[in-house]
C-alpha cells in the first residue's frame, strides 16, 4: 500500500516549537542554528505559528516565545505565560501614549525578573533592559509594589529570601522597621515609587496586577529624573499605568 508523502513543513514547524521550548525567547538566528533550518524558512514558519497563536514575538528585542495556547501540547510553558501574553499589548499602549519604556516583571526569590518590556522599541532610551533582566525588590518601584500588595506569606517569604542571599539588599531586608515603613507608605500611595533609590538618574512608578490578594506580576514606567520630576510623573504617568493595569486584570478575569 502506498504511503502518503510526508509534509515537510509540519515537521519543521514542530522542530521550531521544540527549539523554543528548549531556548525560550530565541531569535531567528538562534532558532535557525538550533534546528538547521534556513533563516528565511524559519521566518516564514514563525509568521504562520504567530498567526495561529502558538508563539508570540517579544516587544523589546524581536525574539520569540511560546504562548499559553501550547498548554494543550506541552507542559513546559511557564505557569505565568498567560499573564505575560495578556499584558504585552497593554504595556505597549503605555509606551505609545507616554513614550517612556514600560515593563512587566514577576517575583522570583530575591529579585524581580523582567518578562516583557518595551525598552527596545521606546523612542526614549533609558537603559539596557531585556527579557530575563533581574532587578532588586526593596529599591525598585515594581519590587515595592509587589511587597506592598502581595499576601503576607508571600511577603515574608520574599524578605527571607533577600535576607539570606548575597544580594546588596540583604541589609535592608534585615531591618524590619524599614520594611514595615516601606510597605505601609506604598500601600497608602496605592503604587510603587522609586526616585533615585535603585539608580540615581532614574525614576519609576509601578502597579501590581492582582488576583484577590495574590500579585501575579507588576508593570512599570521608567524615566529620567532630569527630564521628569516626581510630581509630574505621578500626574502624567500614573493614570495611564492605572488604566492599563485595570484592563489587564479585567481581561484576566474574563
Amino acid at each position: 500500500m502506498d504511503r502518503y508523502k510526508k509534509v515537510r513543513a509540519v515537521g519543521r514547524g514542530l522542530d521550531i516549537l521544540a527549539a523554543l521550548n528548549k531556548e525560550p525567547n530565541a531569535s531567528i538566528s538562534q532558532i535557525s542554528e538550533l534546528t538547521g533550518i534556513h533563516r528565511t524558512t524559519v521566518y516564514r514558519i514563525l509568521e504562520t505559528l504567530e498567526d495561529l497563536g502558538y508563539i508570540r514575538r517579544a516587544l523589546g528585542d524581536d525574539s520569540y516565545r511560546l504562548t499559553q495556547k501550547l498548554r494543550d501540547l506541552s507542559r513546559s510553558v511557564e505557569d505565568d505565560a498567560g499573564i505575560i501574553d495578556m499584558a504585552a499589548p497593554f504595556i505597549s499602549k503605555v509606551t505609545d501614549e507616554i513614550m517612556w519604556p514600560s515593563s512587566i516583571a514577576t517575583a522570583y526569590r530575591h529579585q524581580m525578573i523582567i518578562r516583557e518590556t518595551t525598552h527596545g522599541r521606546s523612542p526614549l532610551f533609558v537603559h539596557a533592559v531585556h527579557i530575563g533582566t533581574s532587578s532588586p525588590v526593596l529599591t525598585t518601584a515594581m519590587g515595592r509594589a509587589y511587597l506592598a500588595f502581595c499576601s503576607e506569606d508571600e511577603r515574608e517569604h520574599a524578605i527571607e529570601e533577600i535576607t539570606h542571599s548575597l544580594h546588596p539588599e540583604c541589609r535592608l531586608a534585615s531591618d524590619k522597621d524599614y520594611v514595615k515603613r516601606l510597605v505601609n507608605i506604598t500601600r497608602e500611595r496605592g503604587y510603587g515609587l522609586s526616585f533615585g533609590e535603585s539608580e540615581k538618574r532614574l525614576g519609576s512608578i509601578a502597579l501590581p496586577i492582582r488576583s484577590s490578594d495574590h500579585v501575579l506580576a507588576c508593570i512599570n514606567v521608567v524615566f529620567f529624573r532630569s527630564a521628569v520630576d516626581q510630581e509630574t510623573a505621578i500626574r502624567r504617568f500614573l493614570p495611564v499605568l492605572s488604566r492599563n493595569a485595570a484592563a489587564i486584570e479585567q481581561n484576566l478575569t474574563h
